[in-house]
């Protein structure tokens, strides 16, 4: 079966409000695994799907970067104020 977007539709108005604020997951029942939904869009086009058909994006790469840790507090600013000399 190929689940349409009317059929999740659906299912998602099946659930609670609680259930509604959880994080969406995705199984995928071959590796067993669960994956969380980073975002939704459009497909761009590609030989698999035509443009703009609507997509669910998992494994993001670019979504899970985040900013540089500091790790000892008052050292961004200390480097930010750094001046490099010539010679």
């Amino acid at each position: 079966m190929n689940y349409t977007y009317r059929q999740l539709l659906a299912a998602l108005q099946e659930l609670s409000q609680d259930e509604l604020d959880m994080h969406v997951s995705v199984y995928d029942g071959t590796n067993e695994e669960y994956y969380s939904l980073n975002y939704t869009g459009k497909c761009e086009g590609d030989d698999v799907l035509d443009a703009d058909h609507p997509i669910m994006i998992i494994n993001d790469p670019e979504e899970n970067v985040s900013e540089p840790v500091e790790l000892f507090s008052g050292t961004r600013e200390s480097l930010d104020s750094l001046t490099i000399m010539d010679r």
